[in-house]
């Protein structure tokens, strides 16, 4: 920690650590001549950061952080939330009132986790357009972000739901809490002979016929439920239905794939209470029966 003071202490910045609870655990020098003067005089540690400061809701209040009726929307206090569970950059800004200098400020704050739990904070005094500047950099970073966790669970080579997207989010939309009440048939496609056509053609051939699979269930699915590629030449479907509902959409995608057979399984949840795991292996069974009995066509687990 000496060493870190060290450092940080010819930082023009204010730099404080804090834990998830807004307990400080170390504050600079330049952090210290923002503060209030009682901090100052015993360097208490320990107190939540908020209540080092002179908020501009706490200003002539006999009130702390957090008990006055503004704090429910405080970024400070929501952005220590969110780099703790997101761990990510905040950027935002806040007014304080500077005792010494009997005055307001703004000054713009930056969040970054660190490990266990802790969070470094640099509060620095800037210009209001300088940090609507910081705030406009940091809506990009985000939105950067989003549309990068998009793609984990999107397949680049077919533009369905991927294997991340099965494992992560479908018990989650189909099989928690309300959503067990739900009508839901899955289906289970296999494209028939689908090793000899790389064996034979290639993997480029094999690749265009996965496209084009695809691109005929989104078109049947229409907006119906979930479509996911969940491995190889293997996709299943979750539609918001019934099995006649799954037998339609099934038969159609039979029906317009022309350059590709297909063996497809269907199986409508049973109960309320039947879980993934066990919906999956009675439309595999399903699936089973058609591959063991000529392929091509359409089976539904009753």
């Amino acid at each position: 920690m000496n060493r870190m003071a060290e450092v940080f202490d010819n930082i023009s910045t204010g730099i404080a650590i804090i834990n998830d609870l807004a307990e400080v655990k170390f504050k600079n020098k330049y952090m210290d001549s923002l503060v209030k003067p009682e901090h100052l005089e015993n360097k208490t540690l320990g107190d939540l950061f908020g209540n080092m400061f002179t908020c501009i809701y706490t200003e002539d209040r006999d009130k702390k952080c957090g008990e006055t009726e503004f704090c429910a929307s405080c970024p400070l206090r929501n952005s220590l939330k969110n780099v703790s569970e997101e761990s990510q950059l905040i950027v935002f800004e806040k007014k304080f009132y500077v005792p010494k200098e009997n005055c307001q400020r703004i000054f713009g704050i930056n969040m970054k986790p660190l490990k266990e739990n802790e969070i470094l904070l640099e509060l620095f005094q800037i210009k209001n357009e300088e940090v609507k500047e910081r705030i406009i950099h940091y809506e990009i970073l985000k939105k950067q972000a989003k549309k990068f966790k998009g793609q984990v669970f999107i397949d680049s080579l077919t533009g369905l739901y991927n294997r991340n997207f099965y494992e992560e989010k479908i018990e989650e939309l189909y099989f928690t809490g309300e959503n067990f009440k739900k009508s839901l048939s899955m289906v289970l496609i296999d494209i028939d002979n689908f090793k000899g056509l790389n064996d034979n053609f290639g993997h480029r051939a094999g690749d265009e016929t996965l496209r084009d699979i695809s691109e005929i269930i989104k078109e049947c699915m229409d907006k119906k439920g979930h479509s996911v590629r969940i491995g190889g030449d293997e996709f299943a479907l979750f539609i918001d239905g019934n099995k006649d509902t799954a037998f339609k959409v099934a038969q159609n995608i039979l029906n317009i794939s022309k350059e590709a057979s297909l063996s497809i399984g269907i199986a409508e949840r049973k109960s309320h209470d039947e879980d993934l795991k066990s919906i999956y292996v009675r439309a595999d069974e399903a699936l089973y029966t058609v591959k063991k009995n000529g392929k091509g066509k359409v089976a539904i687990n009753i």
